[in-house]
């Protein structure tokens, strides 16, 4: 039987796979392709990923996925599994305070870093956000030095499952898209490239860790809490009901990690600490399937 292979567009998973030195062939193509240069994956440096500017004060804990720096380049990579304003605008105003902060005084004519903001959006993004931008007065490019490129990964899948051809940098985040599913449909996408082949390896290597496959996703619940703090503040009334709804459907979604936990055998304590359950709860959700 062929090993479960992971969803990489989970937080978990993203990051492992991102700030792993030894996938940085993958991390280089990706980045040729924003770039628009060849990159030597050698001189590519993981930047620390809760580093904090002083005009920045982030309302959530996490800054980004991942930060690296290639010559004068800063790419930022932000898995997204849904769209919310806020999130977006956190992360905007996060890339300006690094841009700010990299100008020293007395040296601000002689700045040639780049920063690109790369927000891979696992949805169709559509009219709702634009594919690439830079920062405007409406069509007045103020700087090329701030650039944030959109990627719907809905929209590429597709158009490769429509049969069209796709670009390479379709093709590499795609990857991200369809690695845990059919072998087959993932062997037709990474045939005879050795970057992809190499690194779908690798991640096989990697999907043993019954933890990463099975890990109970916070930042879904923090996005749901954001949104809806933003959007119903002033909404007292409504409020109350509105985030009980939110926290049943997060339930719903815990217990379902937990019934996948427990059909692979890990200790009940294991899976407490995960899904941050009680363990008498966790029990009766065993006896629950043990009924089924």
């Amino acid at each position: 039987m062929a090993k479960k292979m992971p969803n990489l567009m989970t937080d978990t998973a993203f990051k492992k796979i991102f700030n792993n030195p030894d996938m940085m062939d993958y991390v280089g193509a990706i980045i040729e392709t924003i770039i628009g240069m060849e990159v030597n994956p050698k001189y590519i440096h993981i930047k620390n990923t809760d580093i904090l500017t002083k005009s920045f004060t982030p309302e959530r804990g996490k800054i980004t996925d991942a930060y690296f720096t290639y010559k004068n380049y800063h790419i930022l990579f932000e898995a997204n599994n849904s769209y919310y304003d806020e999130l977006y605008n956190l992360k905007i105003r996060y890339e300006f305070a690094l841009f700010n902060n990299s100008y020293k005084s007395g040296k601000k004519t002689n700045n040639n870093n780049i920063f690109i903001l790369v927000n891979i959006n696992n949805f169709k993004i559509g009219s709702k956000v634009k594919r690439e931008y830079f920062f405007r007065d409406e069509e007045i490019i103020l700087t090329e030095k701030l650039k944030v490129i959109n990627i719907g990964l809905e929209d590429i899948k597709k158009k490769w499952d429509n049969g069209s051809v796709l670009s390479r940098q379709e093709q590499l985040f795609l990857f991200l898209k369809i690695n845990h599913e059919n072998e087959e449909y993932v062997q037709k996408l990474i045939e005879g490239d050795e970057i992809l082949m190499s690194i779908r390896e690798q991640i096989r290597n990697l999907s043993d860790d019954d933890v990463l496959e099975a890990l109970f996703d916070k930042e879904e619940e923090d996005a749901l809490e954001l949104e809806y703090i933003k959007k119903h503040e002033r909404e007292e009334g409504k409020r109350v009901g509105k985030k009980q709804g939110i926290k049943e459907g997060i339930r719903e979604k815990n217990i379902e990690v937990i019934k996948n936990m427990l059909k692979k055998n890990l200790a009940l304590d294991v899976i407490s600490e995960i899904s941050d359950t009680p363990i008498a709860e966790i029990k009766e959700i065993e006896r629950g399937l043990a009924v089924q």
